[in-house]
């Protein structure tokens, strides 16, 4: 049995921005801007399970690729704020730190206190020292740097390759590595058919051998990737047609077709995942925390009052210590403040 499948870009209108969004923080704004790349049943009305699910791991793809878009646009905006907003926040908390660092030592070497009043400056002390140079916590992201694959286990190896061999020989393994091929030769062809029609030394215009010398760049790093989405997303992009038919395809290249496509929301997932950690690292987001418009703002504004308010508390602990009188009204306080209740995780 065979399916009609035809790539058309329909133009898909944009939602109107509002007021308090940049502009660049819309996803669908790409190469393609307000247009998306649908994969359409053409003349059967009736598709097939393999067209369908050609058509599902291609909808996969536009959004994975959306998504890294908007992934982008948010590092983009908020890691100049972030940096611009905290900075001088982190400044202050630092100072404020070694000044009652500073007068706690001082006031400790004076003599005169109460066994309760060292015990607690004894405490202020052992929880500042660390502070100058805090050790990572747990749940503290790792750099892309320190990201590391775990070393190679020569015995989990030859177990990996002993399955992945009995998997090649049973009758799915067979199938699917003869599904591999087909892909293979169908993403091999596709692309022989862009380097012909885009070869820059093929064009006398030295415009559209410019253009085309970029056009046949991008071919090349998608063939290199096995992106047959992107030599599509090209092809499309460079055709002089509405649309590209394909005509009747047999359902064997479409479960190749679908494999590929398979193989590529994978490799989307995981440069998500990455661009994901990079971001909450870059902008020093605990684990969970959401990445999206709506909750970068609320969080930022967050960090603000806390730090603000750690810093005022820092700068009026410090005064405390160094008078009698005060120091003597903060103790008597049912309110005097211990480190476990200064939030120093802030300057993080």
């Amino acid at each position: 049995m065979c399916t009609s499948l035809r790539y058309t870009p329909l133009e898909c209108p944009m939602p109107p921005a509002k007021p308090s969004t940049p502009a660049h923080l819309h996803p669908n704004e790409n190469a393609l801007v307000g247009t998306a790349l649908r994969l359409t049943i053409g003349s059967d009305p009736h598709a097939s399970p393999e067209a369908k699910a050609l058509a599902y791991q291609w909808r996969r793809i536009e959004k994975l690729h959306s998504q890294l878009a908007e992934l982008e646009a948010l590092r983009i905006t908020f890691l100049p704020l972030f940096d611009q907003t905290l900075s001088p926040l982190r400044r202050r908390l630092d100072t404020a730190k070694a000044s009652l660092y500073q007068g706690l030592q001082q006031r400790l070497q004076k003599g005169g206190l109460s066994p309760q009043q060292r015990e607690v400056a004894a405490k202020w002390l052992q929880d500042l020292i660390p502070a100058s140079h805090p050790a990572p916590e747990p749940n503290e992201p790792e750099t892309p740097e320190q990201e590391q694959a775990a070393p190679p286990n020569s015995a989990q190896q030859r177990r990996q390759a002993k399955r992945q061999e009995r998997r090649h020989s049973s009758p799915e393994g067979q199938q699917a590595l003869q599904l591999q091929q087909t892909g293979d030769a169908l993403l091999r062809t596709l692309y022989r058919q862009l380097a012909s029609a885009l070869h820059p030394d093929r064009e006398t215009d030295p415009d559209k051998r410019l253009q085309k010398t970029d056009w046949m760049s991008q071919a090349n790093t998608a063939y290199a990737r096995h992106d047959w989405w992107a030599l599509m997303q090209l092809k499309l992009r460079t055709d002089t047609t509405a649309g590209l038919a394909l005509g009747p395809t047999p359902e064997k290249e479409l479960k190749a077709l679908t494999l590929l496509l398979k193989q590529q929301v994978a490799n989307l997932e995981r440069q998500r995942a990455k661009a994901q950690q990079a971001l909450r690292y870059d902008l020093g987001l605990p684990k969970g925390q959401t990445i999206d418009l709506t909750a970068l703002h609320p969080y930022l504004s967050a960090q603000v009052e806390g730090l603000q308010r750690v810093c005022a508390d820092l700068e009026q602990l410090a005064l405390a210590w160094q008078d009698d009188a005060q120091l003597n009204r903060w103790l008597k306080s049912a309110l005097w403040p211990t480190p476990s209740h200064t939030r120093f995780d802030l300057d993080q």
